[in-house]
């Protein structure tokens, strides 16, 4: 054969090798990899996809879409945030995340236990607790404090309004109670303070203080105070009848003996303590149910030595006539 036809022979042969790496190197379409709410386009190599929106089919490895990497596993479900639109979260759990800005709420937001690690500021908004029953439950101080940082000369307020339509005369429209368990672990109560309105009428409406302390496991009306300043105790008509109750009477006064005052129950030694509640002395207060019967004795044995008294005069009136 001749040159030129060895030449020929060669560059067919070169055609088709060129030819079959050429096929075999061919770039197939892109495909389109989806989970919820966030698609990807897989193109050529060195080329990102574009993050748009919603199908679902199953995927595997990492997506890379406008600088954010979206890490995927086999089969995911749920949605993706994007960095274009708003998107909705369900069904996740976020871990050791960070809340900023301003949330707002769509529809009912129902909270679980939470447990705070900052101060709560409600911004003078309401705590609604419906037809249930606000509780605070502490197992450290036993104190529950209210703090007001106004600048005004009026400190804290505590203030209930009792809300009924229409009003009616007696109604309780403020309660203060405080239980005590007793030694078989059931709850007693043992002080119950009320506020009456003792009248609604709006020119003459009147208020009225009542005490109820527990006492022999009945609930006794130990003290009221009434709108125009009267204050009522729980008492009895009884004296002193084995003392000399106006002697007594006299020898306390003028004297001030307080040792038989201590012994009858009329004064009764009390502590005074420092804001620690450390004790640093004692005095002296008053019960005055036993403080009434030994007035009431005083006046009932000087009325009967007044009568005796008036008895002898008119009998000497007679014989000097």
């Amino acid at each position: 054969m001749k040159f030129k036809d060895y030449y020929y022979l060669i560059v067919a042969f070169v055609i088709v090798i060129v030819s079959l790496f050429l096929s075999s190197c061919s770039v197939a379409e892109p495909t389109v990899y989806a989970i919820q709410g966030i698609q990807g386009e897989a193109g050529e190599a060195g080329e990102t996809g574009n993050i748009t929106e919603a199908t679902t089919t199953d995927m595997t490895g990492l997506f890379y879409g406008d600088g954010a990497n979206v890490l995927t596993t086999d089969k995911p479900t749920g949605l993706v945030v994007g960095t274009f639109d708003t998107q909705e979260l369900d069904n996740k759990t976020l871990d050791s995340s960070v809340a900023k800005g301003t949330w707002t709420r769509s529809g009912t937001w129902t909270i679980p236990a939470v447990t705070l690690d900052g101060s709560l500021t409600i911004n003078g908004q309401t705590f609604a607790a419906g037809a249930g029953t606000i509780q605070i439950d502490t197992t450290g101080s036993t104190f529950l404090n209210a703090y007001c940082f106004s600048p005004a000369t009026t400190g804290a307020i505590f203030s209930t309004y009792h809300i009924k339509a229409p009003p009616a005369n007696n109604d309780t429209v403020f309660t203060q109670r405080a239980y005590g368990r007793d030694l078989d672990n059931v709850n007693q109560l043992l002080y119950d303070f009320r506020v009456i309105a003792e009248d609604v009428t709006a020119v003459t409406a009147s208020g009225l203080l009542e005490w109820y302390i527990m006492n022999d496991g009945v609930q006794n009306l130990a003290m009221s105070l009434s709108s125009n300043g009267t204050l009522m105790v729980d008492d009895s008509f009884d004296t002193f009848d084995v003392f000399d109750d106006a002697l007594i009477l006299k020898d306390a006064i003028s004297r001030g003996n307080q040792d038989i005052l201590l012994e009858l129950g009329i004064l009764k030694r009390v502590d005074i303590v420092d804001k620690y509640l450390k004790v640093i002395g004692q005095k002296y207060m008053i019960q005055l149910q036993p403080f009434n019967k030994l007035i009431a004795g005083g006046v009932y044995q000087n009325r009967d030595k007044i009568d005796a008294l008036e008895l002898r005069i008119s009998k000497l009136e007679e014989l000097l006539k």
